[in-house]
């Protein structure tokens, strides 16, 4: 007797967030009679041809860049719910604060989220950066958390009977939904607004030992905040750090991160900074926000991120009249212009195109020490090279800026 002809198959299935955002790039295996591995596609999708009837395993993984989708604002929900405040009401929450995988939503996982977040720790000790359930699996409250803890992580087939498969996907350590999942564009999610930062003074002389005070009028409206401050060590020597201690970290010297839940006081001030001139310097030149390290973000109790801006408060006045480089230079939306003034002056600020024709005037009456005028991209004439001249009394300075598309 013939022993009966196996069955070839297709499996097909589809991979997407609990938002229903496609993912990209899961790691499919499938294990069984045959073994194979395939990706999905920039829409979630999934498919394993020609397949023998049989018992199979099907196993997704993606473990890259763990912090996609993760900031100070998903340690802001966690300690929330942790507290009582505002407990969790979705499994894909439980499954994205369970930063050790453990079972368990602890101060642990918020311990180790923020270490990442500050640059201490590279990847999840425990963990991988994206999590997979079968679709539809669903828990009750009773149970959530034995249920996390049994956490099922595969599906499995039997002869191939109902040969298809969707999971939902969770980003690990990403409580409010916003990592990127796939190649297609995104909007930026980030509000057009902008919470200032005030610095509590602008020059030091060599060898002087300052404490800058950093404080917002917004600290009220926040929940939180996170930044990474760059700071020109051949200029600077850092002395001492004034806030929470846990939520600062100093990568290397000239580079610090700081990610803060909650406020720490009741006044408008955020932290202190003490550093030691190691000549004379205007601060404006010589600290800076490290974007590319980390997002500079202001959290709201709705919900909303704003920008963050550093502002120097004007102290003593210098000796005579500077003009500083443009901050950012090259740029292609907003740069500002730093000068500082011996005294009360007017002065004029003209930038002129590559052919010397004067593209913008601004003038004004400006108090002694540091000032500043914000440029924007647009109210010139697109990408090239500009001079920008300050005249103020008998004297003037001109330096060069470039825009960039």
């Amino acid at each position: 007797m013939c022993p009966p002809i196996a069955m070839i198959k297709n499996v097909t299935g589809a991979i997407a967030t609990y938002d229903n955002k496609p993912v990209e790039n899961v790691q499919v295996k499938i294990i069984g009679t045959t073994e194979k591995t395939t990706t999905s596609d920039v829409n979630g999708q999934f498919v394993f041809n020609n397949l023998n009837s049989g018992s199979y395993d099907l196993i997704p993984e993606k473990n890259e860049l763990p912090l996609n989708g993760v900031s100070t604002f998903d340690l802001i929900i966690m300690s929330k719910h942790i507290l009582g405040v505002q407990p969790f009401t979705a499994s894909n929450q439980f499954i994205a604060a369970d930063i050790n995988a453990n079972g368990v939503v602890s101060t642990a996982d918020v311990v180790e989220l923020r270490k990442m977040i500050l640059g201490l720790q590279s990847d999840f000790s425990k963990n991988k950066s994206w999590r997979f359930v079968e679709k539809g699996v669903t828990y009750s409250t009773s149970n959530v958390l034995s249920w996390l803890a049994n956490l099922p992580t595969k599906k499995q087939f039997f002869n191939l009977d109902n040969p298809k498969a969707d999971f939902t996907a969770i980003k690990v350590g990403d409580l409010n939904m916003s990592a990127k999942a796939n190649s297609a564009p995104a909007g930026n999610g980030r509000n057009a607004q902008t919470t200032d930062i005030i610095v509590s003074q602008d020059r030091a002389d060599a060898g002087e030992v300052v404490t800058l005070t950093f404080k917002t009028e917004d600290l009220r409206l926040l929940e939180g905040y996170q930044l990474a401050l760059n700071y020109d060590k051949n200029a600077l020597e850092l002395v001492d750090i004034q806030g929470e201690r846990e939520s600062f970290a100093v990568l290397e010297d000239g580079l610090i991160t700081h990610s803060q839940v909650g406020k720490t006081s009741d006044n408008e001030n955020m932290f202190g900074l003490t550093f030691r001139a190691k000549e004379q310097v205007e601060f404006q030149q010589v600290i800076h926000i490290n974007e590319k390290q980390m997002a500079a973000e202001a959290y709201l109790s709705s919900g909303e991120s704003r920008n963050i801006a550093l502002k120097f408060r004007s102290g003593r006045a210098s000796k005579s009249l500077e003009l500083f480089q443009n901050q950012p230079n090259p740029f292609s939306g907003a740069s500002v212009i730093g000068f500082s003034l011996p005294e009360p002056q007017h002065i004029k600020l003209s930038i002129s195109d590559i052919s010397g024709r004067v593209i913008k005037t601004i003038e004004g009456d400006y108090q002694p020490g540091y000032q500043q005028i914000v440029i924007e991209a647009n109210e010139l004439s697109g990408r090239g090279l500009y001079a920008y001249r300050l005249d103020a009394g008998k004297s003037s300075v001109t330096k060069k800026m470039v825009i960039i598309e």
